[in-house]
């Protein structure tokens, strides 16, 4: 019964911490698209 228990929160936790870095990595992504666009803009002076 541990062990199993064991291996079912690894696995809630591995997918946790998985899902959790999708997440930061797609917020980061669209704010770092974002800066993009902004400074290009800023850059080209439009």
């Amino acid at each position: 019964m541990i062990m199993r228990d064991t291996r079912g929160i690894s696995l809630l936790l591995s997918l946790f911490v998985l899902s959790a870095i999708l997440v930061t990595a797609l917020s980061a992504g669209t704010l770092i698209v974002r800066e993009l666009k902004i400074t290009g803009a800023g850059v080209r002076g439009v």
